[in-house]
């Protein structure tokens, strides 16, 4: 391939197969090694999906430099469709294109999905032209929001989200030809490379579409390969069915070559959306693994299809494993100053690879322009209990109501999106802590700080994509901590500072920190260093618990508890809790702690445990002197419990609510009683109806985001979005205070890793 030519939107498209070129014309490019760049060479960004945004000039007149430097040239196009604007001279040079008339009903939505609808499941749809007599409740009278498509258009320039209550939202769409669909909130964009041979129909590993809804447009910013290969086997095999049929069909009609597929996937169906007769955005991804892979680039095995040459076969492309993901930047998605990248950069591990394609800060930038690529050596998004698409809220940065209530100093949002999204310390705040005492590591891989007096939160620092937080802990001017976000600073901010007993060590050379926590204003003792669900290989896939055959002793817990009594008496109450003990043995042990603590303090003590078997026991803690107790269920749903939490969640969730309830007969309804839930593991009406249920109980219900702690087995798993948080954080609440209840606990301090605020606050 000595005198190919690469054109196309961005040059780093070729990135692993570079070797083919000699060189290439793009949007975005370095204009170095032989590369034409329209922006670079004007130092500008464009949203290159608006049709005929680069004059055809450019093409044209580049072409011919090349023409003029090379005797025999081969432009390779990253979609053949532009190469329309060429004069017959040129368009000489064109290899690997499919003839004009195939192209075209290809690039026809409607026309497509019914061409196709006749054997695969198609996106159901409208073509209409919208008129004032248009009845939009009509057309898809079960849903409340329409996608709104023009027949011909890429990358989401021309797909618009409508609300059928807002006529209004109608009025830029008038008189046009629009294909109309359902707008499926619960379902997963999908994209399939295919390329089709003389006799061959090769199906490449799949990518989860990366999708952002900014304007009332669904844009395309990226694809996970990794989390697809995560989607169930059944709806995989169902996709790859569904594209060996639809190849099939194309190469009857005589299409030759490379294509993408995107479908919509929900829990039980795969929907065909459309298909893109080009290269696709992702397929550099799936270059950079083909050539690990010891294979020819999708480029290379292109020109063999249309030379009829042979391609690899279907099982040697099974075996590819994609092990990338990448997020596209485009104007109004990343709001951290530039600056800031370099430092990320350097210091995440996740990125494998920043494609700046002739990108710089000075560069004037236009709307929904294309910035820079990164490629992740991890995933970047998961599949939601409810099929939407969970994407990590510190990649991409959106300027909306939440955004612009942070600014607001809002309490609310503040927390959700530092418990979310967590916190980076630089050098200069970390050497004056310093000088203090170190810096206390807090459960779940986090810092606890403090703002506005008490306001506690517990924010994660060694989570994945960290680095990416909008939240930075810095030196002020005036030698004070300020918490700053997006470098606008906001407050003032405390840093919990590590226990100076954590280090000691009891008479069986446990540590200190191994028993017992001090934290914020409480002591937490644990009753066991381990967990037996965990070393039965049954723990609770979220956890961080590390199995150990350690024996501790009463004694040892003893002598922490009476250390702190003695010392450190500055905490205003106990929570016993931990790794989960045979049921029969935990309650015991944690009675005899209860009682030992009553000889030395009359401070309530807080019990957090599995539910006792037997429920005589709730009364022997209530004599001992326990003033609050807790039975987390963590996930409602006892599907999901089992799969997640192999050993608790065959405690069925009708003896947790038994139990809870019989708790209630000695320690009432006001909030003593309490179940922790994990908000991120189940469908939002699975989470809500047992909210519901613990409130009609008088059990004070605890919400815990999920965090995805590094070394478990959800680790890659993400977690919700700060919306979806405070969605649910409203909608419990206002489920609580019918009951004369509030989402706790009721101690601020403690409030500091739950999605909960001050009662004074609310």
């Amino acid at each position: 391939m000595s005198n190919y030519i690469w054109i196309g939107p961005r040059e780093s498209d070729i990135e692993d197969c570079k070797e083919l070129f000699i060189g290439s014309i793009t949007i975005f490019g370095s204009n170095e090694k032989n590369n034409i760049s329209y922006c670079k060479s004007r130092n500008i960004r464009i949203d290159h999906n608006i049709p005929n945004i680069v004059e055809n000039d450019f093409w044209i007149s580049n072409i011919k430099k090349f023409k003029e430097k090379y005797s025999d040239i081969k432009l390779v196009y990253y979609n053949s469709e532009f190469s329309k604007c060429l004069s017959p001279e040129l368009s000489h040079y064109v290899i690997n294109k499919n003839n004009s008339y195939l192209l075209d009903l290809l690039s026809d939505k409607s026309s497509t999905r019914i061409a196709l609808s006749s054997f695969v499941d198609v996106v159901p749809f409208q073509n209409v032209v919208v008129g004032s007599d248009l009845n939009l409740i009509s057309c898809f009278p079960n849903y409340n929001k329409l996608i709104f498509q023009e027949i011909r258009s890429s990358g989401g320039n021309g797909t618009h989200i409508v609300d059928i209550t807002n006529r209004d939202e109608i009025i830029p769409y008038m008189r046009k030809n629009l294909l109309i669909s359902p707008y499926i909130e619960n379902s997963v964009p999908i994209n399939i490379h295919l390329l089709i041979g003389q006799n061959d129909v090769l199906v490449f590993p799949g990518s989860i579409q990366i999708t952002q809804k900014i304007n009332n447009k669904i844009l395309y910013l990226g694809a996970d390969y990794i989390a697809y290969s995560k989607i169930s086997k059944k709806i995989r095999e169902q996709i790859r069915k569904n594209s060996k049929l639809i190849g099939a069909y194309l190469q009857k009609l005589g299409y030759i070559g490379v294509l993408g597929i995107d479908y919509l996937i929900t829990s039980k169906e795969v929907l065909f959306v459309e298909i893109n007769a080009r290269y696709q955005a992702s397929t550099p991804i799936l270059n950079k693994a083909l050539k690990q892979a010891g294979l020819n680039s999708i480029q290379y095995m292109n020109t063999l299809a249309f030379a009829g040459q042979n391609l690899p076969e279907q099982k040697i492309i099974d075996n590819i494993q994609v092990p990338y993901s990448f997020i596209s930047y485009i104007e109004g998605t990343w709001k951290k100053p530039f600056s800031m990248l370099n430092n990320i950069i350097s210091s995440c591990g996740e990125i494998e690879k920043v494609c700046y394609d002739g990108f710089s800060e000075d560069n004037i930038i236009t709307a929904n322009s294309y910035l820079f690529k990164i490629i992740f050596n991890t995933n970047c998004v998961s599949i939601s209990p409810e099929t939407t698409l969970n994407i990590y809220e510190n990649l991409i940065d959106i300027e909306n109501d939440f955004y612009n209530l942070i600014l607001d100093k809002s309490p609310l949002e503040i927390k959700i999106s530092l418990l979310n999204q967590g916190v980076n310390i630089t050098d200069s705040a970390k050497e004056h802590l310093n000088e203090i005492g170190e810096i206390r590591d807090a459960v779940f891989s986090a810092v606890d700080i403090t703002i506005f007096n008490d306001l506690h939160i517990n924010c994660p620092k060694k989570l994945k994509f960290s680095f990416f937080s909008p939240w930075i802990i810095d030196l002020s001017g005036n030698n004070e901590l300020w918490l700053y976000y997006y470098k606008i600073p906001l407050c003032s901010v405390e840093i919990d500072i590590e226990d100076k007993f954590c280090n000691n060590t009891t008479d069986s050379s446990i540590k200190f920190s191994r028993i017992c926590f001090w934290a914020t204003d409480r002591l937490r003792i644990h009753h066991n260093l381990t967990c037996s669900l965990k070393k039965q290989g049954a723990g609770c896939k979220f956890c961080e618990i590390v199995p150990c055959n350690e024996n501790l002793s009463l004694n040892d817990i003893f002598m922490v508890i009476d250390h702190y009594i003695d010392n450190a008496n500055t905490f205003n109450h106990f929570l016993i809790g931990g790794g989960s003990e045979p049921r029969d043995m935990e309650c015991k042990r944690i009675l005899e702690i209860v009682k030992h603590i009553r000889t030395k303090s009359d401070k309530k003590i807080y019990v957090m445990s599995l539910p006792p078997k037997d429920h005589v026991i709730l009364k022997d803690y209530f004599n001992a002197g326990v003033t609050q107790i807790g039975f987390n269920i963590e996930i409602f749903d006892q599907k999901n419990a089992l799969n997640i939490m192999p050993g608790k969640g065959k405690i069925t969730r009708t003896e947790y609510f038994e139990a809870l309830k019989k708790a209630t007969t000695y320690w009432g309804k006001t909030g003593n009683v309490r179940s922790l839930i994990i908000v991120g593991l189940e469908s939002t009406s699975s989470l809500i109806s047992g909210i519901e249920k613990l409130c009609q109980l008088g059990v004070m219900p605890i919400l815990s985001i999920f965090r995805p702690i590094p070394g478990t087995d959800m680790e890659n798993v993400v977690p919700p979005s700060n919306d979806f948080l405070k969605e649910v954080y409203t909608e419990c609440e206002n489920i609580c205070t019918r009951y004369n209840l509030h989402l706790g606990p009721d101690c601020t301090f403690c409030q500091n890793n739950t999605l909960s605020l001050p009662f004074w606050i609310q």
